[in-house]
This record gives structure tokens, sequence and C-alpha cells, in this order.
């Protein structure tokens, strides 16, 4: 049977932010069409840094008194590992293989993609960012 690898990248590998032009996240990675101009600039930003900033969102707009344990839903390694494990239930029956990944650039990436091109035992890797996503210009 098959086996196929599923990349998932929390951006942990990030030297702040992975930045790339939108022609590069489509056609280099080939990922979706931001509907950017190919020149325009994309920011990812760590799962982490998400966190952080919604964290500081949330407590700053008067969560105390609440029911909810925003703590608990805005720790990293708690989220990271919920995904994780969603993800791994959701592609069992495939023979998928779920596996956490920390590029810190494009070429990384890549690397990581190509190592088992043409391998008959699967050579269809898919790699995932569960990152926040900008526009570089405009920070949107």
């Amino acid at each position: 049977m098959l086996t196929t690898t599923l990349y998932l990248d929390f951006g942990d590998g990030f030297n702040r932010n992975l930045v790339l032009s939108s022609g590069e996240l489509r056609d280099a990675l080939i990922g979706p069409d931001a509907g950017y101009p190919d020149y325009n600039l994309i920011e990812l930003t760590s799962l982490n840094n998400v966190i952080a900033r919604e964290r500081v969102a949330i407590e700053g707009n008067g969560s105390q008194g609440s029911s909810i344990n925003y703590s608990a839903l805005l720790n990293p390694a708690e989220l990271k590992n919920s995904i994780v494990s969603l993800v791994k239930r959701q592609y069992e029956p495939y023979d998928v293989n779920v596996v956490v990944a920390a590029a810190r650039t494009q070429q990384d990436v890549l690397n990581t993609l190509a190592r088992n091109q043409g391998d008959p035992s699967g050579q269809f890797d898919s790699y995932v960012f569960v990152a926040g996503f900008s526009n570089g210009f405009t920070g949107l």
C-alpha cells in the first residue's frame, strides 16, 4: 500500500516570519492563489506569534470574570497537540503519516517534499502551514 506523508508546519522554524511572493506561494510551493499580484509579498507568522497576539487582544478586552478559560484555549503546545491528534485521526484510514515539520525557508519545504520523489511506496506528500497569513504590504 502506498504511504504518503502530510507535513504540518506551525512556523516554529521561522526566523520571525517566512516571507515569499504570492507567485512563489502559488507556483514554487504549489499553494493557493492568494488573489494578489505575483510580486506581492505574503508573510507567514508562526502559530505561537498568532496566539500571543490573540492572547493580548482577548485579555485586553475584559475576559476577566468570564467562565471561558482563555489560557487553555490559547496554549500553543495544547493547541498544536490537539491539531496533530485531530489530523492523524482523520487521515488514519488512508495510510497517511502525519509529521510535524519546521521549515526555516521556502527551500526547506521543497527539500522536504523532494525526499521521496520517484519512490514507488509513495511520492505524493503534502506540506501544510498552520500559521498566520497576511499581505506583506498591508499587514492584512
